[in-house]
């Protein structure tokens, strides 16, 4: 159910497109007492956008170089640490992807709450946190704005095809790392 990319996703736009991994390895870090994993994500996949047809595929590349994340549970958080690794010059932006089902329907931020059809394909979060929830499974996610950073929400559901929801991070040319730390629940 869903295709939402997961918690932590990177991706990278240059001017000839957004450059996702289709390549990574994750290593186990895990202690006694810690879960820990850090996944190197591979950027060589770039999507392509067909106007004609309205649909998008993504071609393998030349890697455009790598991101490294690192995952750290501590009780209902996930802590997230990302660090690029030989990015190749000349990017425009970098994201780091917060996506689940699109069955997360109900968005809020400390200025407004959108639920099912007033949650709209894209829009900024006001204020210092967001949050996602689903009430059909009872969960949901919030996260704090970065600095240096938007923070953007979005949600798509058009079966067979689209089936997401998120929490994206979009940083600018300067991106040298960034870390962050999602509160995972019940549904309130």
């Amino acid at each position: 159910m869903g295709e939402g990319v997961g918690f932590g996703v990177p991706v990278v736009r240059y001017p000839d497109g957004w450059y996702y991994s289709g390549a990574a390895e994750t290593v186990d870090l895990s202690g006694r007492d810690t879960v820990v994993w850090r996944k190197t994500f591979e950027l060589d996949r770039v999507e392509r956008y067909d106007a004609v047809s309205g649909s998008k595929s993504y071609r393998t590349v030349p890697s455009r170089g790598r991101i490294e994340i690192t995952y750290t549970v501590e009780g209902s958080s996930i802590r997230i640490h990302a660090r690029p690794l030989d990015l190749t010059p000349g990017f425009e932006q970098v994201g780091l992807l917060n996506e689940q089902s699109a069955a997360f329907d109900d968005f809020a931020d400390p200025t407004r709450t959108l639920v099912g059809s007033d949650f709209p394909h894209w829009l900024p979060v006001s204020g210092d946190w967001a949050r996602l929830r689903s009430a059909r499974l009872g969960l949901e996610w919030s996260q704090p704005v970065l600095p240096g950073a938007s923070l953007q929400a979005g949600r798509e559901l058009q079966p067979p095809l689209l089936d997401w929801a998120g929490l994206d991070y979009l940083f600018g040319s300067d991106f040298g790392g960034a870390d962050y730390t999602l509160k995972v629940g019940p549904a309130r």
